[in-house]
């Protein structure tokens, strides 16, 4: 196994506390969490692992270091989380948080009150106001970044080149944070990519902490050809990845299987949506994709606010993670 993918495996297993879990935990003291760049300052309370061996978080501290509005109301005993116009609810003691137009988040693990502060997974929140969350495995970080349906401006070009897409990280992920590709595009047209997923209940002998699909992958796109006025049209010029045949290998307890790049398989061109896209005018799959891990109603929006990435074949779509 190439050492790259053994470092991102000993990442995820670090990660998986945050949102998964684990039999190794990292120590909760160890955790920090950024919001796009800056450091979340911890008063008198600190992260800590649950009994479920999830890294929990004072919601509070990570709620003002967003911009929101923080309240608790006692009679329900639930800390309430908004920016105005949109609101949810995290009860104690229940693995469920509620949204302000009647929906529902449905989390690994509860919310509880520890020291008279609120503590979740940091996930579920940034998440509900449209932030991306990433996990920093070298310094032990949730990283929050701007995300998409933050309202971070984003100047359309005229004429799309790989620069406006190299400023960026592409993710095609579940809604639940399980399986997740990345894709980097550089100036060149060159591109970098990574696939993950795991199940952590597959276990046997000589790998008691589960089971991790991965695969490296790499190419080059040929220029962006307009096809209208918010869709481009990328070639795919050459695409090298790991080999789905190779043997499987374990490292760490983790039985690590080889799998192929997952999002830009079974194609040879990709659509690029510019920010601004009607939703009327983008495939319903590629709005479900979005939609579900960024936790935004993009048909309530009426229009993306970031570049997408569809294989039209597969029908997997990717969005930006920055702008």
């Amino acid at each position: 196994m190439r050492k790259s993918v053994l470092k991102r495996v000993l990442y995820f297993i670090t990660a998986m506390t945050l949102w998964v879990g684990t039999a190794v935990p990292a120590a909760a003291a160890d955790v920090s969490v950024t919001v796009k760049g800056n450091p979340v300052q911890w008063t008198d309370a600190t992260p800590f692992i649950d009994a479920n061996s999830r890294t929990l978080v004072p919601l509070r501290a990570v709620g003002e270091a967003l911009g929101l509005n923080v309240d608790w109301n006692d009679s329900a005993r639930e800390a309430v989380f908004s920016n105005g116009e949109k609101t949810i609810y995290f009860p104690i003691d229940k693995n469920t948080a509620r949204t302000g137009d009647g929906g529902t988040v449905t989390m690994d693990t509860s919310a509880i009150i520890r020291n008279d502060r609120t503590y979740a997974p940091v996930r579920y929140l940034a998440e509900y106001f449209g932030y991306t969350v990433d996990w920093d495995g070298a310094s032990s970080t949730v990283v929050i970044g701007t995300g998409a349906g933050t309202g971070v401006e984003i100047t359309v070009p005229e004429n799309l080149t790989f620069k406006d897409l190299s400023t960026t990280e592409f993710i095609f992920a579940s809604g639940a944070g399980g399986w997740e590709t990345n894709m980097t595009i550089k100036e060149d047209g060159t591109f970098t990519g990574f696939f993950h997923d795991s199940d952590m209940g597959d276990t046997g002998e000589g790998y008691p902490n589960g089971t991790y699909y991965f695969c490296e992958f790499s190419g080059q796109f040929e220029a962006p050809v307009k096809v209208n006025d918010y869709t481009y049209s990328m070639k795919i010029k050459s695409l090298k990845s790991t080999d789905p045949n190779d043997a499987p290998v374990i490292e760490d307890g983790v039985k690590c299987i080889p799998s192929g790049p997952y999002g830009i398989e079974n194609t040879d061109e990709l659509l690029v949506y510019l920010p601004g896209t009607p939703v009327d005018q983008l495939p319903e799959e590629f709005v479900s994709w979005v939609s579900a891990p960024l936790v935004v109603d993009f048909y309530e929006m009426g229009s993306i606010d970031f570049y997408g990435l569809y294989n039209p074949v597969e029908k997997d779509g990717f969005f930006s993670a920055v702008g």
